[in-house]
Formats: structure tokens, C-alpha cells, sequence
């Protein structure tokens, strides 16, 4: 029993209230002073020493004359309980420091989680060794009050990473999908539903929370479409994170797709531009790239430069399949300015296929030699495109009436890029074998590459010797 009385003794609950007013902010700004004084006690005290010592030098004719006519021997001092003064600490922010006071409620709440974590951490170093850790329970009511939903979304997973991380256990309530969304983000997230049945049963709790949608007010139409959000939110601030970090670069970015993007882009700018090749940088994610990504990397760029205009321009290279998304980014007024999308050109069977009214794609395969695509098929790189995939739609709808198609609709010279396509996994596999050949050969693979490497080199304005 004594051990559980230590335990509990280790445990401290913190309550942040729905409505967070000025009241409870200079209680817990006030509380920032207990915590570091009792870390640095020492250096506190001798800071306090020299700020009275300065304040008794300028108010000394003041103290003497005090003990002039009261024969009282007087100094001045600062008040052994400085909390009342850190209740006043201020937050200065941005270029302007403006005070937190005077930003709105938003702001102010996403501090709360960092004042709290502060202070935790800051407790944790005071524990004696082998004594039971510290525990922190932060009961949080209703996160959401004075946040848009963007705003929302950022502190939910700002609470998971304490959570998951420490220094405390989060519990809240609310009725936002911008929180209870963590449960199908994560795992080992718990999401309970309290209502309240009726007058004679009361409140009860439902673990079955998947109508938790339409149950809280949101329509089950709406439901999709708010997930979508969150997702979308969630991947527009992992972007603008990662901009902020390759904004340090001295290179200039260019997004691609994929990893077998990549592998080429990087060998053909070394092969045919080598006097740049490191000015340059392409980027990409291991899976799950794709023409989203780019597209979303190339936003975050042209917000980040909007605010600091002495970045390098970035540019962005996406499968021909993605063209309208190209265009519908590149056509914003003063997207360009900083950040430009880009497809692969149309090599000569891809636009023979296409006159024809033929389903092929411009991708970064689509470039290589026809040899090359032969070379995959012996390899086995290539699979069979379905049929309703490839035709036009008038040879689609001559079959449904029972018109054979035509033996010589398709050509033999560009057949395979109709018929096939490479394999997911082995467009890697491809791409790396082809950069590992002999430049001589490597230059004809990719010669569809130079001039529009060079077109992106001249939006970039890096100079080409």
C-alpha cells in the first residue's frame, strides 16, 4: 500500500478547461516561474541579487532619504514569489513582435500544449534517481473551441506525438472529426462515445463508434468528404515541413514521381549538363510519390517563397496522366514565379499511338527505345494492358456490335507501348541497370532527355556552359 501511495504522490493531472481565457493564461504563464525557479534555484537567485543591487544603486537617494527622516536603514527588493510577475510574461511573435495578447484565441491555444510540455520536461529533471518517475494526465476539454479546422488538425497530432512520446497521457473531449479521427489514423489511439441515453438510464459508453459521424451533427454525406480533408490538410503540412528544410539547400529542387524517375533524371543531367549536376536536386518519396506529391511539394514551395523571395525556384515532373493537375497549378496568377510543373514529352510512337486514338501515357518509360522495352519483355518486366485500357472508343463500341477490330489498327513500331506497360516494382529495377551502362549507350537511351532537362535547367536559371 505504501508503494501505491508513492505512486500516486508521482502522478500530476493537469485540466485545460473548453473556455481557455485570459484568467487561465496568466495562471499558467504564472507557473512557468515555480517550474524553472525550482530547476535553476541557484541561478535564479543570483540573477535576483543583481537585478536589486541595480535597481538600489538608481533609487539610492531615494532609500537615504528614507532613513533620514525615519532613522530607518530601507532597500528595495524584489518579491521572493516572482510568479505574480511571469503571470505578465508576454509572447513577442513575428517579423512585427507582436504580443500574444493581442493574437487571436487559435493562437493562443496552440501554446498551451507547448507551455505544459515545457514545464513537464523541465519537472523531470528534478526527480531524484530511483525514485518513481513522474506521470503527467493532461485531461484536455474540448481542444477544438477557437480553432479553424486546419489549426485543429495540426494540435490533434501535436497531442498524439505527446502522447506517443511524452511526457503525458492525453484524455479529451470533443465533438471535432479533426480528434476523433486520430483513432482511424492510429491505432492504438481509444475513441469512447458518452452520450446520454435517457432520463432513466443516464449516460452510457459506446466502444462501436463507427456512426460516430451522423450521431455528433455531421451528416453522413459530409462524412467522406471531411476525411478526405483531414487527409489532404495532414499532407499539405508534411510538405510545407519539408520545404522549410530543403529551402536551407543551396541546390535547386526539381519533385519527380518516383524513384526510377529519379535514378534517370539524375543520370541524364550528369550526362549531359555534368558542369550542373550539382546545382540541382531531385526529390522524391521511397512509395506513394506519385504526381500528388509533386504537386503538393511544388504548393508548399510557393507558399514558403511567398514570405522569403530569395529562395531558388522550384519545379515539379509529372506522368503525362496528370497533365490537367499541370496546367490547373501552372495557370494560378504568380505560381510560376517560383515553382513550375512540367511534363515528360510525347516520344514518337507515344504521339503515332495517340493520332490513332489509342489510351498510352507520356510517362518516363515512354521515352525509352523500343529496344529497351523488348529487352524489359525477355526480362519480364512487362505485363498486358487490358483491352478497354487501350482502344479507341470507337473500336470499343464496332466490337460491341459485333465488328471485328482491325488487324492492322495497331503498328508494329509502337505496338509494345500500347500493348504493355512495365511492371510497378520493376520500373526501378529497369531504371538502374540502364544507368549502369556505358555513357555512349545511355546518351542514345535517353536522348528524349536533353532538351527537356534543358528547358527545366533555363526556368530554373541555372546556367548551362
Amino acid at each position: 500500500m505504501s508503494n501505491a501511495h508513492a505512486l500516486l504522490r508521482q502522478i500530476s493531472f493537469e485540466y485545460i478547461p473548453a473556455v481557455r481565457g485570459p484568467i487561465y493564461f496568466d495562471d499558467l504563464q504564472g507557473r512557468i516561474y515555480k517550474t524553472v525557479s525550482q530547476v535553476a534555484a541557484q541561478s535564479f537567485r543570483e540573477t535576483s541579487s543583481t537585478f536589486e543591487q541595480s535597481i538600489g544603486e538608481h533609487l539610492e537617494d531615494l532609500t537615504k532619504g528614507i532613513n533620514r527622516a525615519l532613522g530607518i536603514d530601507t532597500k528595495l527588493a524584489l518579491p521572493r514569489d516572482l510568479s505574480h510577475i511571469f503571470e505578465r510574461l508576454d509572447f513577442l511573435s513575428g517579423e512585427k513582435n507582436i504580443s500574444l495578447e493581442n493574437r487571436g484565441d487559435g493562437i493562443k491555444a496552440r501554446h498551451v500544449p507547448q507551455i505544459l510540455k515545457f514545464m513537464a520536461d523541465k519537472q523531470k529533471m528534478l526527480q531524484v534517481k530511483g525514485t518513481a518517475p513522474f506521470s503527467y494526465i493532461w485531461g484536455y476539454e474540448e481542444p477544438e473551441n477557437n480553432l479553424e479546422f486546419g489549426s485543429a488538425i495540426k494540435l490533434a497530432d501535436e497531442l498524439r506525438e505527446v502522447s506517443k512520446k511524452g511526457p503525458a497521457q492525453v484524455f479529451l473531449t470533443t465533438h471535432s472529426p479533426a480528434f476523433y479521427d486520430l483513432k482511424k489514423q492510429h491505432g492504438k489511439t481509444r475513441l469512447y462515445q458518452v452520450y446520454r441515453a435517457s432520463e432513466e438510464v443516464g449516460t452510457k459508453t459506446n466502444t462501436q463508434t463507427d456512426g460516430l459521424d451522423s450521431s455528433l451533427g455531421t451528416l453522413a454525406v459530409l462524412a467522406p468528404r471531411m476525411q478526405e480533408a483531414i487527409e489532404e490538410i495532414r499532407k499539405r503540412d508534411e510538405a510545407t515541413k519539408l520545404v522549410e528544410e530543403q529551402a536551407k539547400r543551396e541546390t535547386n529542387i526539381v519533385y519527380v514521381e518516383g524513384e526510377s524517375d529519379k535514378v534517370i533524371l539524375e543520370r541524364a543531367l550528369a550526362l549531359f549538363f555534368p558542369a550542373v549536376k550539382d546545382k540541382i536536386h531531385f526529390d522524391t518519396k521511397s512509395e506513394g510519390a506519385g504526381h500528388s506529391y509533386v504537386l503538393d511539394m511544388l504548393s508548399a514551395w510557393r507558399s514558403h517563397q511567398k514570405h522569403h523571395p530569395e529562395m531558388n525556384k522550384a519545379a515539379g515532373i509529372v506522368d503525362g496522366d496528370a497533365n490537367n493537375d499541370k496546367e490547373d497549378f501552372n495557370k494560378i496568377p504568380d505560381n510560376i514565379k517560383s515553382a513550375k510543373c512540367f511534363c515528360y514529352p510525347k516520344a514518337a510512337p507515344i504521339r503515332a499511338a495517340l493520332a490513332k486514338g489509342f489510351k498510352v501515357v507520356n510517362d518516363l518509360e515512354s521515352i525509352y527505345p523500343a529496344e529497351i522495352w523488348k529487352w524489359a519483355n525477355v526480362n519480364g518486366w512487362l505485363e498486358c494492358r487490358k483491352k478497354k485500357d487501350i482502344y479507341p472508343q470507337a473500336a470499343i463500341d464496332n466490337l460491341l456490335d459485333g465488328v471485328p477490330l482491325q488487324e492492322d489498327l495497331i503498328d508494329d513500331r509502337w505496338a509494345v507501348y500500347v500493348e504493355c506497360k512495365f511492371k510497378y516494382d520493376k520500373k526501378i529495377t529497369c531504371a538502374n541497370q540502364i544507368s549502369e551502362k556505358p555513357n555512349d549507350e545511355v546518351e542514345e537511351i535517353l536522348a528524349a532527355l536533353r532538351p527537356f532537362i534543358k528547358t527545366i535547367l533555363q526556368y530554373l536559371k541555372v546556367e548551362i556552359e
